[in-house]
């Protein structure tokens, strides 16, 4: 219990590269990983963009049977976005026998930050259809892929059925994304 907590205080702290160094030491003392220790060790690898220990710790998962938990399978998605890796998080996303808005919201903002946001505003209808609920991340994460790609009318769109269609308020976050989106369409007036 200790190792976990550890290991998942190091990883929700910006400290990456403890938590895989405390993995490492955990390792050579045999001890055995958990479902939380799996999420807080790809947390702490997405962190500090550790591709090849991530890779590493996704074999082990696979082999320990862990694939298609829900948790596991998101922060895979998570943590090969944040090493920019988007394909193989596509691939862990694709292979999930179930989803939650956890994971659409870990694929929609993998695709965000590396550049696909066409992707991005493509997965957000099938999302819906899969009857997973958006959140306010989901739509900071749309409006940003939009302001990069420079996608004001896509941008306004997402910004207008946010409240009207989902019920997801107006709020710091979501007011900022608009701003910027604005701002880089040369619209603010």
């Amino acid at each position: 219990v200790a190792f976990t907590t550890l290991l998942t205080a190091f990883a929700q702290h910006g400290r990456g590269e403890q938590a895989l160094c405390l993995l490492r030491a955990g390792d050579l003392e045999g001890l055995e990983m958990d479902l939380v220790s799996f999420v807080g060790i790809l947390d702490a690898c997405a962190c500090c963009g550790a591709l090849n220990e991530g890779r590493s710790i996704h074999q082990e998962a696979v082999l320990r049977g862990f694939q298609d938990d829900v948790t596991i399978g998101s922060a895979l998605v998570n943590m090969y976005g944040k090493c920019g890796q988007v394909e193989p998080g596509r691939e862990v996303f694709d292979g999930m026998p179930w989803r939650n808005s956890i994971t659409w919201n870990a694929m929609l903002t993998a695709y965000a930050q590396n550049g696909h946001s066409a992707e991005a505003l493509e997965l957000f209808p099938v999302m819906i259809l899969e009857g997973a609920e958006p959140s306010e991340v989901t739509f900071i994460t749309l409006l940003s892929a939009c302001a990069q790609a420079g996608l004001l009318q896509d941008g306004l769109r997402v910004f207008a059925l946010m409240e009207r269609d989902f019920g997801v308020a107006r709020g710091a976050g979501n007011a900022v994304c608009l701003v910027d989106l604005l701002g880089r369409a040369g619209r603010l007036e």
